[in-house]
């Protein structure tokens, strides 16, 4: 039988993986988070920058690749380099960061101050979402010394939203916690 083949970006922990990982080939890794439990069979390429973003080392192949990025693709990098640097804002984002994400700008033609308020305006909208939908957002499992402990990421413009809700806030995150050693929202 074949393995699956995988490619792991934006991660390097098996907690953080799809499930069945274990039972795949990964042919490579493309991340600039710490440096996590993945054990191959095999050597493999394995890209880790200290950068704000993913996408930003993603760029840096697309180039050593002399492969030009189309301008959906360089909105979508943009994205992603906005998200994960908080529109630069963020202390893990790099001048490189910054230089790559203006790049990308004039290819897909975005203005960036512009498209980052939008995105940020969209993406902390809480309405529709239920509070297990909110409180597990961006979750990460880490297993440290055979404790589970979970982080969820959430941000928000609008804190009223959670604050006048908070007691329900509390007892989920309760519960949520009963079946980890520790778990922060």
């Amino acid at each position: 039988i074949d393995k699956k083949k995988v490619i792991l970006v934006d991660h390097n922990e098996t907690t953080q993986s799809v499930d069945g990982l274990e039972e795949a080939e990964i042919l490579e890794i493309i991340d600039h988070h710490k440096i996590g439990v993945v054990t191959t069979n095999m050597p493999i390429n394995f890209r880790n920058m200290t950068v704000g973003s993913t996408n930003t080392i993603i760029y840096s192949l697309y180039n050593e690749s002399n492969v030009a990025i189309s301008k959906d693709i360089a909105g979508i990098m943009l994205s992603g380099i906005i998200s994960d640097t908080l529109k630069f804002t963020s202390p893990t984002t790099t001048e490189y960061d910054k230089f790559v994400a203006e790049r990308l700008s004039n290819i897909a033609g975005i203005n960036i101050d512009e498209y980052a308020n939008k995105m940020f305006k969209a993406g902390t909208n809480l309405k529709g979402k239920t509070i297990e939908q909110i409180i597990d957002s961006d979750l990460k499992v880490f297993d440290e010394k055979n404790k589970k402990i979970a982080i969820a990421q959430l941000i928000t413009l609008n804190s009223e939203e959670i604050l006048n809700k908070k007691e329900e806030y509390i007892s989920k995150l309760n519960k949520k916690e009963m079946h980890m050693h520790f778990y922060l929202l």
